[in-house]
C-alpha cells in the first residue's frame, strides 16, 4: 500500500471546495437580502395604510367638527 500525497489533487480539492462554498454562501446571502427587502416592502406599505387610516379619520373628525360648528352658528342666529 503505497500512499503517497498528491499537492495538486490536494490544492484543486481544496479550490473547489472553496468556490462551491462561496457560491452557497452567495447564494444565501442573496435569498436572506431579497427577504429582508421584501420584509422592509412590507413595512412601509403598513405604515402608509397605517398613515391612510389616520389621514381619514382625521378628515371625518374635522368635517364633524365644521359641522357642529356649523350647526351651533345655526341655531344660534335662530335664536337671535
Amino acid at each position: 500500500m503505497n500512499r503517497s500525497f498528491n499537492t495538486r489533487k490536494f490544492l484543486g480539492v481544496l479550490a473547489m471546495g472553496t468556490l462551491a462554498s462561496a457560491a452557497i454562501g452567495a447564494l444565501l446571502s442573496t435569498k436572506r437580502e431579497s427577504s429582508k427587502i421584501t420584509e422592509f416592502t412590507n413595512d412601509v406599505k403598513n405604515i402608509t395604510r397605517n398613515l391612510e387610516k389616520k389621514a381619514r379619520r382625521q378628515a371625518r373628525n374635522l368635517q364633524k367638527e365644521e359641522w357642529v360648528e356649523n350647526e351651533k352658528e345655526k341655531i344660534m342666529n335662530h335664536a337671535k
